[in-house]
């Protein structure tokens, strides 16, 4: 039955080939079908690929996958046959007859090959036979060849998983690929930096500045104004005249020295007040990881 399936197949791509110009690759397709129909599938393979690789096609990936029915690569042709159907990009693929047939070579091709149905971890990468074939969910279930399969699942932040099942030809075996969480990674305590400290200069006290001045401008002021007591004393306020009874005189002889003596008193007080360093005044500012400490002395 399968003989007269491809063979109807041989004789339909016969006739689309001769309406249709020939081209380069419509000659290497020609010739591989001549060798299938000579029972040599294995050479006719290398001429598809080659006319595929040429112009690609739906009737060159399907002629493909026909030649690997005939050396029974199950898996490989029913990627082909697949993928030839789901071409449309000629009147040869879009016939109701080319496409009856490879459905029908397409469903003998499936009854060799077996079906995984994976579940597991929602947008996991899984893996079957080292290819990767899609995230989870999976639309559809994979196909593979009888046998052994390993199977594997990974995801970011997430223990990745691997198993082996037995695939059994026509029959469909479900694989739960479940990732647990990676445990949360505990960071090492920072490591202590040296500590980074500077001292200030030392400096007087604003409230002693400002003291100072004060007192030696108010001394200065002070001995100003006592100078010019003494200086006034005795003198009257006019002339004496022809009678000789002169008007009042100052008497600010003492309160000029008392003057004087306050304002030189004050004036020292505020020199000493500037000058005088008493204790040593340091403010000194450490950092650290994580900390910061001032410390002064006054």
């Amino acid at each position: 039955m399968r003989a007269l399936t491809i063979l109807g197949l041989f004789m339909m791509v016969g006739r689309g080939a001769s309406a249709a110009p020939v081209s380069s690759a419509d000659a290497l397709l020609e010739r591989g079908i001549e060798l299938r129909a000579k029972g040599k599938p294995a050479d006719a393979l290398e001429l598809f690929r080659q006319a595929n690789g040429q112009s690609s096609s739906a009737r060159a990936t399907a002629q493909e996958g026909l030649a690997e029915v005939s050396l029974r690569r199950w898996l490989d042709a029913h990627e082909h046959l697949r993928a030839a159907l789901a071409r449309h990009d000629s009147e040869w693929i879009e016939s109701p007859k080319t496409r009856q047939v490879l459905d029908k070579t397409l469903g003998e091709v499936d009854a060799h090959l077996g079906r995984l149905r994976v579940q597991g971890t929602v947008g996991a990468e899984v893996f079957v036979a080292g290819k990767s074939v899609g995230l989870v969910p999976l639309a559809e279930p994979v196909y593979v060849n009888p046998g052994p399969v390993k199977i594997r699942s990974t995801a970011a932040g997430r223990a990745g998983m691997e198993k082996e099942v037995v695939a059994v030809a026509g029959d469909e075996v479900g694989v739960n690929l479940v990732l647990d969480p990676l445990p949360l990674e505990v960071l090492p305590p920072p490591t202590a930096a040296p500590m980074v400290s500077f001292t200030m200069p030392p400096e007087a006290p604003r409230w002693r500045k400002w003291t100072g001045v004060g007192l030696i401008a108010a001394g200065a002021a002070a001995i100003t104004t006592g100078i010019v007591w003494v200086e006034v004393n005795d003198k009257g306020t006019g002339s004496c005249g022809s009678t000789g009874v002169c008007p009042q005189k100052y008497d600010t002889g003492l309160q000029g020295w008392i003057a004087i003596g306050v304002g030189a008193a004050a004036s020292a007080g505020g020199a000493g007040v500037l000058l005088w360093k008493g204790h040593r005044q340091e403010v000194g500012v450490a950092v650290g990881p994580g900390m910061a400490a001032i410390s002064g002395q006054f």
